[in-house]
């Protein structure tokens, strides 16, 4: 292999379990146990470039989790009229809110329901 095929960010690249599992709990202290599995599950699935980080993709996924789970971000795309980027407008502080409360730790006020 050549360095070109080595920097090549098309590439793509998995990492394990155990790994996820690691960064999970390191990043996201008040990610709540019921939810890990399925974003463990989801970061397994995908493949990732070469050049992201394991905090990275962890990220990616409790954002999109969190999203997708967590808010009425669904219920808004299924409203005449509002697009995706409308629908992810509308949601983001809320996503922000559980986001920063379960990367944040213990002393993180966490975000009301509704």
């Amino acid at each position: 292999m050549d360095n070109i095929e080595l920097n090549n960010p098309t590439k793509t690249k998995r990492f394990q379990r155990y790994q996820l599992e690691a960064a999970l709990i390191r990043h996201f202290p008040n990610s709540p146990q019921e939810h890990a599995s399925t974003i463990i599950e989801k970061s397994l699935a995908r493949d990732w470039t070469k050049q992201t980080s394991m905090t990275k993709a962890i990220s990616i996924v409790v954002h999109n989790y969190i999203r997708h789970n967590l808010t009425d971000y669904e219920k808004l795309l299924t409203r005449s009229g509002i697009t995706r980027d409308e629908a992810r407008i509308i949601v983001k502080p809320e996503v922000d809110d559980w986001f920063e409360y379960w990367h944040a730790g213990t002393d993180a006020l966490k975000p009301s329901s509704g």
